[in-house]
C-alpha cells in the first residue's frame, strides 16, 4: 500500500504547516496516471512509444492537503532531422509520482540518416533506413520499442506499450505497437462518457504503442490496444501515421516514406474514492466526476493545478 505522507503536504508544500485534526484525517483511494504518448517518426519510421503508466488501487492520503496534478500532452509529429525531443510525450504528475512521456519513433530517410527510437515511458520504435534500434522504456512504467527492418523494403519498429514491448519490423510487415494495460479504476461506461482509455469488450486499456510505418507494402504496423495509432503505408490511404487516441497515452503511428507520423495521444489522471468525500479541483484542470456505486470517479483530461479532498 502506498502512503502519501502528511509531512510532504503535496509538491511544494511546507513541513512546518500545521493541519487541523479534521484536515489530518487519512483516507484510501485509487489512482491512475498516464503520460502523453510519443509521436510516430517521419519516413518509413518507428511508431511512437506509449506514455508511462502508474497506477495503485490502495493509496493513503490526507484530507485538506493539496496535491499537484498535471496531465501530459501527446508529442507533436515533425519532419525535422535530427528529431526534436518535443516529439516525445509530456510527463503526467500526481504529487510525487511522475509518469514519463512516451518516446518518439525513430526516423529513417533516403539520405542514409537514421534516428533510433527515443527513450521514454515506453520507447519509440526504430527507424528503417539501416535498421534503427527501439528506444528504452522506463522501468515500472512501460516497455522498449521494436527495431526497424531494412530488407527488402523499409519497415519501422513498433512503439513500446505499458503491457508489452513493441515488435520489430520484419521482411513482410511494420512492427506492431506493444499492447497497453487494463485498468479497473474506471469502468467502460465512464471511460466512454469521459473519452479516456480505449474500450475493448469489458476492458479499458491505457498506453498502447504506435505501429511502424512502411515503404511499398500494405502491411503497416498495427497500433496497440490502449490508444496506439496505426503506421502509414504509401499503398494505403494517405500514408500519414495515425494519431494516438486522446486521453489514453497511446503512441502515434510511424509515417510512410514521404509522410509524417501521427501525434501522440494525450494522457489522463484518474481517481476513485469514497462517495463520502468531496474533491476540490483547481480551475486549471479539466475534470469530470461520476458517481459509481459507493464510489466517485474523477477523470482529469487536461491542465495543471491542485486537488484536495474533504468530507462531503
Amino acid at each position: 500500500m502506498a502512503v502519501i505522507s502528511v509531512a510532504n503536504y503535496g509538491l511544494g508544500g511546507s513541513k512546518s504547516r500545521k493541519l487541523s485534526a479534521v484536515a489530518n484525517q487519512p483516507f484510501t483511494f485509487s489512482y491512475l496516471v498516464a503520460a502523453g504518448g510519443g509521436a510516430g517518426g517521419y519516413s518509413y519510421a518507428g511508431g511512437g512509444g506509449a506514455g508511462g503508466l502508474l497506477t495503485d488501487t490502495s493509496v493513503t492520503g490526507n484530507q485538506g492537503v493539496s496535491y499537484l496534478v498535471t496531465v501530459g500532452a501527446g508529442g507533436a509529429a515533425s519532419t525535422a532531422s535530427p528529431k526534436p525531443l518535443t516529439m516525445n510525450g509530456s510527463n503526467s504528475v500526481f504529487d510525487t509520482f511522475t509518469a514519463v512521456g512516451g518516446g518518439a519513433g525513430g526516423r529513417g530517410n533516403g539520405g542514409g540518416t537514421i534516428d533510433d527510437g527515443y527513450d521514454g515511458g515506453s520507447g519509440g520504435g526504430g527507424g528503417a533506413w539501416t535498421g534503427g534500434s527501439g528506444g528504452a522504456g522506463t522501468a515500472g512504467q512501460g516497455n522498449n520499442g521494436g527495431d526497424g527492418d531494412t530488407n527488402p523494403d523499409k519497415k519501422g519498429g513498433g512503439g513500446g506499450g505499458a503491457g508489452a514491448v513493441g515488435s520489430n519490423g520484419t521482411a513482410s510487415s511494420g512492427g506492431n505497437g506493444g499492447i497497453g494495460s487494463i485498468s479497473t479504476i474506471v469502468t467502460t461506461t465512464i471511460a466512454s462518457s469521459t473519452s479516456v482509455g480505449e474500450v475493448s469488450g469489458s476492458d479499458v486499456y491505457f498506453c498502447g504503442g504506435g505501429g511502424g510505418g512502411v515503404q511499398d507494402i500494405s502491411n503497416f504496423g498495427d497500433g496497440a490496444l490502449g490508444g496506439g495509432g496505426d503506421g502509414g503505408s504509401n499503398l494505403v490511404g494517405t500514408g500519414i501515421g495515425e494519431a494516438g487516441q486522446i486521453g489514453t497515452g497511446g503512441g502515434g503511428g510511424g509515417g510512410d516514406q514521404t509522410h509524417i507520423g501521427g501525434n501522440g495521444g494525450s494522457g489522463a489522471v484518474i481517481f476513485r474514492y469514497s462517495s463520502s468525500l468531496a474533491m476540490t479541483i483547481g480551475a486549471g484542470l479539466t475534470a469530470t466526476t461520476t458517481v459509481d456505486g459507493s464510489d466517485k470517479v474523477t477523470v482529469i483530461t487536461a491542465g495543471s493545478d491542485n486537488v484536495s479532498w474533504a468530507a462531503a
